[in-house]
């Protein structure tokens, strides 16, 4: 009598339910004929069965059920036990009624006597699993919202829509997505898959973490495929190498290991390690080691520790060579570098260095160029500060403007002018117009056609003087020649 008396305090047919359903999964039942009720399907009051289970005939409002209860002492206690936890609220969450579990934990397993492990029991499945024939569901001991889900494994928790965790302890939310790989997850959007240990995808559109520990964080068709690589957002982007990284933007490719690409469309980081791209489009890093291009177009950086600022069309192919910007420029030369300008390159040397300007070339060792057009510093040190169509060929030449002037001699200079010509030993012009100082430490201050041939000669301006004598000086004047040692001839 103790036990219809609690009942009668329960009151309700589905907190019966569920001590029922505790005590049938507890043990034998009791052997003696038992004692049914009668519970309606919606919630209202039992009706006694008696001993022989006889319901109420079903109507239009409402049908019953038949429940046998335990008979045998030990049961009833087991059931007394059980329905102090339990509490049914006519009105409870929602307006609905509710069954509450108070003080109390409640556990689902599979009966295979350890989570990690999968019979297909053991579940917590909340709602109607639509369409089960359609899904493998093997699993055990999952959580499983949503419906047309399916789970193959175990510690798994699904919601959304016809997703799939076939991984280990996997996570997946949003619609046809995938969690395969051992603690894996998905935690959004749709197409999506996370198929290797530790990978994650948070949302987005036919994305891809295919790496150990690799994540893909948004966007769409997106993929990162190599151990810990990233993606983080964009469209089409794949980050192939280790630890490799993209940020954003359409088409980028990561493929070394710790490579980079920051935002842009279609740049390439695919050196052996540490390459960066930081936007622009069509740019690409090859180096083997930590070559960047900071944005700008269809630039290359295929040295070691070689950078591009921006610009168009440039290449830095030498190691630890650089280019700020500009077009078409290019740097070959350990240490070389362009500052802007267009077509401005630096050969192999080393050092070498480019300010600007158009098609200036500097090709020797610590050479320079320093603006202008055409212009070339050829010879280790040598120096064009501007102009046009200037040269410096010999070691430590140097033109510092004008046009079509050539410093060939060791140390020799022109200061500007045109066609002027220093092509001995420290030799110099200082500007006019097709003036040669052909002797060594010879000079022609300027004037026009001025030839100064002798060792230490000087010729201070005029017209076509001439002095081949050593130490001889010229003063001026017009078409004269001096031709003995230390002659001084005034103009």
């Amino acid at each position: 009598m103790r036990l219809f008396k609690a009942l009668r305090r329960a009151v309700v047919a589905a907190c019966l339910a569920g001590g029922l359903l505790a005590v049938a999964t507890s043990g034998a039942l009791a052997a003696a004929a038992p004692i049914y009720l009668c519970l309606a399907e919606k919630a209202g009051a039992a009706k006694s069965g008696g001993v022989e289970g006889k319901c109420p005939a079903p109507t239009a409002k409402v049908k019953y059920a038949k429940v046998a209860l335990p008979v045998e002492e030990a049961e009833q206690q087991k059931l007394l036990a059980i329905l102090p936890y339990i509490k049914y609220v006519a009105s409870g969450v929602g307006g609905k009624p509710t069954i509450q579990f108070s003080g109390t934990n409640v556990q689902v397993v599979s009966g295979g006597g350890k989570t990690a492990e999968a019979n297909g029991a053991g579940n917590l499945v909340i709602g109607y699993d639509e369409n089960p024939a359609e899904k493998i569901q093997t699993g055990s001991n999952n959580v499983v919202l949503g419906t047309n889900q399916a789970f193959t494994s175990y510690g798994a928790i699904l919601g959304g829509s016809n997703n799939t965790a076939s991984g280990p302890f996997s996570v997946v939310f949003g619609g046809l997505n995938t969690a395969s790989g051992s603690e894996s997850s998905v935690v959004g959007g749709s197409g999506n898959g996370a198929t290797e240990v530790f990978a994650s995808v948070t949302g987005g559109f036919l994305n891809k973490a295919s790496g150990p520990a690799s994540s893909v964080s948004g966007g769409a068709k997106n993929v990162a495929s190599s151990e810990e690589a990233s993606v983080s957002g964009g469209e089409a982007n794949n980050a192939s190498g280790q630890q490799a990284s993209i940020s954003g933007g359409v088409g980028g490719q990561a493929t070394g290991k710790w490579d980079s690409v920051t935002g842009g469309f279609e740049n390439k980081a695919k050196g052996s390690e540490a390459d960066a791209v930081s936007g622009g489009y069509h740019n690409e890093v090859s180096a083997p080691f930590q070559g960047s291009v900071s944005g700008g177009s269809s630039n290359i950086v295929s040295g070691d520790y070689s950078s591009i600022g921006g610009g168009e069309s440039n290449l830095a192919g030498g190691v630890y060579a650089s280019i700020l910007g500009g077009r078409t420029n290019k740097a070959a030369g350990t240490w070389g570098a362009v500052s802007g300008g267009t077509e401005n390159e630096i050969g192999t040397a080393d050092w070498a260095s480019v300010s600007g300007g158009v098609r200036n070339t500097a090709s020797g060792n610590g050479s320079s160029v320093t603006g202008g057009v055409e212009n070339k510093a050829e010879a280790e040190w040598a120096a064009v500060s501007g102009g046009n169509l200037n040269k410096a060929t010999a070691v430590k030449a140097s033109v510092s403007g004008g046009t079509t002037n050539t410093a060939s001699g060791p140390a020799s200079s022109v200061s500007g002018g045109d066609h002027n010509t220093a092509s001995k030993a420290e030799s110099s012009v200082g500007g006019g117009e097709k003036n040669k100082a052909e002797g060594e430490a010879a000079s022609v201050s300027g004037g026009f056609g001025n030839a100064a041939n002798g060792y230490e000669s000087v010729i201070v301006g005029g017209f076509e003087n001439g002095l081949t004598g050593s130490w001889a000086a010229k003063l001026g004047g017009n078409k004269e020649t001096c031709d003995h040692e230390k002659e001084s001839c005034l103009g």
